[in-house]
């Protein structure tokens, strides 16, 4: 997988009831010595008073509020490090509506998803085929 990699397709959802205990595990993910400098918040304001929307972009993903107020449909930042996204994604995949998945694509052209299920998230390669009409 190359530097850079976006969100090609989101199917993603963390229901409204779920929030609370995404917005914990984000707390606990980023209050652990070896991921604080991964959040990228101004210092004033604590990780315990941002919105788990907030967290989530501090780390390059962005998304919005469905109409219920659930956390929906997650894109990323190419210009973000890649790098600890899949443990971010991990300590929240239990919250997470299973099915949900993301879509990845990198500047080589490669692609995976990573797919939540049961409270947790895996990673999928992906096989491209092309027919023959």
């Amino acid at each position: 997988m190359g530097y850079n990699a976006w969100i090609g397709k989101s199917m993603f959802l963390i229901l409204p009831d779920q929030i609370p205990g995404a917005h914990a595990a984000l707390v606990k993910f980023f209050s652990d010595p070896e991921n604080e400098d991964l959040f990228y918040l101004p210092k004033e304001q604590p990780i315990q008073d941002a919105t788990v929307l907030e967290i989530l972009e501090s780390a390059g993903f962005h998304g919005k509020l469905d109409a219920l107020g659930g956390i929906a449909n997650l894109g990323y930042s190419p210009a973000a490090y890649y790098g600890e996204s899949f443990g971010i994604m991990n300590a929240i995949a239990s919250f997470v509506h299973s099915g949900s998945y993301l879509d990845w694509i990198d500047e080589e052209g490669e692609r995976w998803r990573w797919l939540f299920e049961n409270g947790t998230v895996r990673e999928q390669s992906a096989k491209i085929t092309y027919e023959d009409t």
